[in-house]
């Protein structure tokens, strides 16, 4: 199962909005195949793992390990619960079930209807880990919320400027930044308020990692955003403004919304099959997240520089899980208590 879940993670880049999935085929000692998910529409782990099989006439002397419950209904590929009746294995191993509605322990029920015996629950937090935005957008109706910000030691995001000086005053070393990019390729959409636009004109990519730019999201409540290179061509971009609020210039990719503009852009992104969204900034947009509660992991960056004054971090409480260098910066991930 440790190898299934490290070929699920090899899907952290295409798999969205689809699951990400591990599945190995093992004969005693020996793995006879392998497979994970690509992309939606393409096979999925379970018939890529017994495809790959060459000594098919041990399936029947074989257990096949999943990361994630077999599906069972009929999407833009057959059911893999089938695939796997109709290979000869005698025993399925699952880490996690599917807590999609169209299989919710239905491909376990199909998986023993035909006789196979199966096992639930093995290293079942490692196979829930690499799948948590898929998850989130099941069993919480929104997007997994990720946070992320750079602070000097005394807890500052930007110096104090001049009036008008504008665009981005690097805090974190080149490392953090490289890692930056790294975890944008993760997500499926990066937000930024309105200020953030003005004051950084940021590109929003991940030309400093290998990968997809993500669904770049911006909240401008009032429309008086004109230009940027949020707004260039790398990749899609979406303002959202109020609904009775003209925008200065219209931009491709607008959004009129009525209402909170967090529960706009959420109800948003459940529409477009959105399952992650990195938060970057500006304060007051991150603050909003954390007062409401709408975060489940907090990425923050801590430079060994002090700047006297200027913008303050956002205030949050959370477990530290995890804490590392990336010299000189150091790295903190915060979740919720």
């Amino acid at each position: 199962m440790r190898r299934a879940v490290q070929l699920a993670d090899l899907g952290k880049y295409t798999a969205s909005p689809n699951p990400k999935v591990g599945c190995v085929v093992v004969s005693g000692d020996r793995i006879l195949g392998e497979g994970w998910h690509h992309r939606a529409g393409e096979a999925h782990a379970e018939v890529r793992a017994l495809n790959s099989v060459c000594e098919t006439h041990l399936l029947s002397e074989s257990v096949l390990y999943c990361t994630l419950e077999p599906c069972s209904h009929w999407g833009r590929t057959p059911p893999c619960a089938d695939r796997i009746v109709e290979s000869g294995i005698q025993k399925v191993v699952i880490g996690t079930l599917d807590p999609d509605p169209r299989v919710a322990g239905r491909g376990v029920e199909r998986l023993r209807a035909a006789g196979i015996t199966v096992e639930i629950g093995v290293l079942a937090e490692a196979c829930r880990a690499v799948n948590l935005d898929f998850l989130s957008a099941l069993e919480y109706g929104r997007p997994r919320i990720v946070l992320k910000w750079a602070q000097s030691a005394d807890g500052y995001l930007d110096p104090p400027r001049l009036p008008g000086q504008m665009g981005s005053l690097a805090i974190s070393g080149a490392l953090a930044r490289r890692w930056v990019h790294r975890c944008r390729s993760e997500c499926d959409a990066l937000l930024v308020g309105r200020q953030t636009v003005v004051t950084d004109d940021p590109e929003l990519t991940v030309r400093h990692w290998t990968g997809r730019h993500p669904i770049r999201l911006t909240i401008d409540p009032e429309g008086r955003l004109k230009e940027g290179k949020l707004f260039g061509p790398e990749a899609e971009s979406h303002r959202f403004h109020r609904a009775d609020r003209t925008p200065v210039v219209s931009l491709p990719g607008d959004v009129p919304f009525s209402g909170d503009a967090l529960d706009a852009v959420l109800q948003w992104a459940v529409s477009q099959s959105i399952r992650s969204i990195f938060v970057e900034g500006g304060r007051n947009t991150l603050q909003r997240f954390i007062d409401r509660g709408l975060w489940d992991e907090a990425r923050i960056i801590s430079a060994p520089l002090w700047l006297n004054g200027g913008l303050s971090a956002p205030r949050i409480t959370g477990r530290e899980i995890e804490a590392f260098d990336l010299a000189p910066d150091r790295v903190k991930i915060l979740r919720p208590l």
